[in-house]
């Protein structure tokens, strides 16, 4: 029995040959993750916003939730390497970079927003005071664009671009991960996916050699 997990870390993980990065455009919500330091304080509302960099060849990411006490945090990472396949790299903080690898996607469907949520009063924002992060957000996964920036204090940051529109087509999902097997993510459009796609994608990370056994994730109020 001891040798089984073992086994499984042995399978090699790859990343997908060919990656279309506008279809990775918008917003998602986290449905699961391997535990890992950055979102240790994470306790809901775990969500990716997607845009296309500066570079044809970049990505922007913002990361965002919500912790045990009710305050939101953020931090961005920037897409550095581009082979167009899967195999990306982001840099965390200059001149650190980390793997992040698409190692599977769904199919290319349809990408509608939702209503947005109610608007909150910006100068109720808080940052969340034990985050590194400079600026604080507040991202409306249904709204399917980047968040608009803020400063700490919630007020707009006019010399930040406005989010772009929601993309028409994406994909439905996917599962990032590390070579390792030590990161994984699971991303989903919709907000709560049903069991059995869910079933599917942890099947197909399993085969991969993640653990999935040690998957977790936490509610999302939207």
């Amino acid at each position: 029995m001891l040798l089984l997990p073992a086994c499984a870390r042995a399978q090699s993980v790859s990343p997908i040959p060919k990656l279309d990065k506008a279809s990775l455009v918008g917003s998602w919500y986290e449905a699961a993750r391997l535990p890992n330091k950055r979102e240790k304080h994470c306790a809901a509302d775990a969500i990716e916003l997607i845009a296309l960099g500066d570079k044809p060849t970049q990505l922007q990411l913002v990361d965002a939730c919500t912790d045990v006490k009710g305050y939101k945090d953020s931090w961005n990472f920037t897409t550095v390497k581009d082979n167009g396949s899967g195999a990306l790299k982001v840099r965390t903080y200059f001149p650190l970079t980390r793997k992040y690898w698409v190692v599977a996607v769904g199919p290319i469907v349809p990408v509608t927003a939702t209503p947005a949520a109610k608007k909150e009063d910006p100068t109720a924002v808080s940052a969340n005071p034990a985050s590194s992060s400079t600026t604080a957000t507040t991202p409306d996964a249904s709204a399917g664009g980047m968040p608009a920036a803020t400063a700490a204090n919630g007020a707009v940051m006019p010399h930040i671009a406005p989010p772009p529109p929601p993309p028409s087509t994406g994909y439905a999902w996917t599962l990032i991960g590390t070579p390792n097997h030590k990161s994984l993510w699971i991303y989903t459009r919709e907000l709560k996916p049903s069991d059995e796609e869910l079933a599917s994608i942890r099947a197909q990370a399993a085969a991969m050699g993640f653990d999935v056994s040690k998957l977790i994730s936490g509610p999302q109020s939207k």
